[in-house]
């Protein structure tokens, strides 16, 4: 569970040595599960940490939208 910055910033280490991200550039196509994870862990900590509703908000739709998208969900704080 995301319960700081430093968290947030060591899963999203964690996830993109998962998927063999070495840089972090900008894709704009394709490469759905890592926009997934990111939206996951930004929904998190927004959820979590900041409790900012306008952003939760956001990135739930965000969340939502690539989980259908996909065909998969894992909750959140999971």
């Amino acid at each position: 569970m995301i319960k700081s910055k430093d968290d947030y910033k060591m899963y999203m280490c964690m996830d993109a040595q998962a998927l063999g991200k070495k840089n972090k550039k900008i894709v704009l196509l394709g490469n759905e599960i890592w926009r997934f994870e990111r939206a996951l862990r930004h929904y998190e900590y927004h959820l979590n940490v900041t409790h900012n509703r306008v952003l939760i908000l956001f990135w739930r739709i965000i969340y939502r939208s690539l989980s259908y998208k996909l065909g998969f969900e894992i909750p959140p704080n999971t």
